[in-house]
């Protein structure tokens, strides 16, 4: 079997072919450039120098390079636009031709938009992008037929079936998969990141601000009710998304300048670092599903504080994630309280990492993958 991952949104189809590679079979990786920075692999392995990145959404690929070589299995599709006649589809016949040795396709945002055109048998994997498919634009209408045409859908999010089934993919299209995370390189060892020296409780948060989907204020809110019990506690924020402004003023309105520190966007490896600093990572508080971060954080043996909607997850992990669950103001506050016991800290971290062990290792969600891709193919050849 010879199977592609195209484009890799978020890192995503690195990881699942990192696993199919453990595994043995013969998995290759489409890459698009220009792409932004945290859909490169480079952004998940590499040492990187933040400061010669540039363009997050085209960064300086000989910057990416400097420390880390792409392997032979993964290739890169040029998508840079050029000024003559026709340029864009003989980009996309491009794309196409790549496709032509494989056996399968596993199509990544925005894999979808091209689906009509893919004279392969593919499957759409799917990390929330349903969320937005109904927007009425042409780029929607084309990925909606591309998810369409696909053989499966492998869906990451736990919340996200109905969704699918409302807008007319049938149940015995969709197959459920958990995100891949590498366990060796996400791992529990000292941190020396924060204020350590000044603070007594570091609560980290990397989601970006999206209120909507994220619930960030009931963290600062929480936060800054703690913050008056505990004024040397500090709460460690990445400056992203579309309601960064709104975030920060409201640090500026309850007054906890002092106690909230703003970072940037970080490659992997400054990720972990942060995983390992931090005494708790908080994650979303309205979804009621997980993303990479808290199974990342988890990997790390550090307890996530977090909205999980218990009925979802026993329904696609067969069990509850061992996170602090919590979705309200005065929820946050009171398991924020419970976190300041280190024992129960610790508690939750080891719980933490052998779920992430059990259920998002690379090697058990590449054997989930394989099995979907058998029977795409069986199906196929029958």
């Amino acid at each position: 079997m010879r199977v592609v991952n195209a484009f890799n949104m978020a890192n995503d189809a690195y990881m699942v072919t990192k696993g199919l590679r453990r595994l043995g079979v013969k998995a290759e990786l489409i890459v698009q450039r220009p792409a932004h920075v945290a859909s490169l692999p480079q952004w998940e392995d590499a040492e990187i120098d933040l400061a010669r990145v540039g363009d997050l959404y085209n960064p300086n690929w000989d910057a990416l390079n400097e420390h880390w070589k792409i392997p032979e299995w993964i290739h890169v599709w040029n998508a840079s636009g050029s000024w003559y006649l026709g340029s864009r589809t003989l980009r996309w016949v491009g794309l196409l031709r790549m496709l032509k040795p494989y056996d399968l396709v596993v199509g990544h945002v925005p894999f979808a938009k091209c689906g009509i055109l893919c004279r392969k048998p593919y499957i759409i994997y799917d990390a929330g992008w349903i969320r937005y498919l109904k927007m009425n634009t042409p780029a929607y209408r084309l990925a909606r037929l591309g998810y369409r045409r696909a053989r499966k859908i492998i869906f990451t999010n736990v919340d996200t079936y109905e969704m699918f089934l409302s807008q007319g993919y049938g149940p015995d299209r969709l197959e459920f998969s958990p995100f891949a995370i590498d366990t060796d390189q996400y791992s529990p060892r000292p941190g020396s990141l924060g204020m350590s020296g000044e603070r007594n409780l570091l609560v980290f948060s990397p989601t970006r601000h999206e209120w909507r989907e994220k619930g960030n204020e009931k963290l600062i809110k929480a936060f800054s009710n703690l913050a008056r019990r505990r004024p040397r506690a500090q709460l460690v924020l990445v400056g992203w998304g579309g309601d960064l402004f709104s975030s920060k003023k409201l640090i500026d309105e309850l007054g906890i300048q002092e106690n909230v520190a703003w970072v940037p966007p970080m490659h992997k490896k400054r990720l972990i670092e942060w995983y390992r600093s931090a005494d708790i990572v908080a994650d979303q508080f309205v979804l009621g599903a997980y993303g990479t971060t808290a199974p990342e954080a988890m990997a790390c043996a550090k307890p996530v504080l977090m909205y999980a909607e218990e009925q979802h997850f026993r329904r696609w992990h067969g069990a509850v994630p061992p996170v602090i669950n919590a979705g309200s103001v005065d929820e946050i506050l009171e398991m924020l309280h419970k976190l300041e016991d280190p024992a129960v800290r610790s508690e939750y971290g080891a719980k933490g990492r052998e779920w992430v062990l059990h259920q998002h290792s690379l090697e058990t969600v590449a054997k989930r993958h394989l099995g979907i891709y058998s029977e795409v193919l069986e199906e196929i050849e029958s």
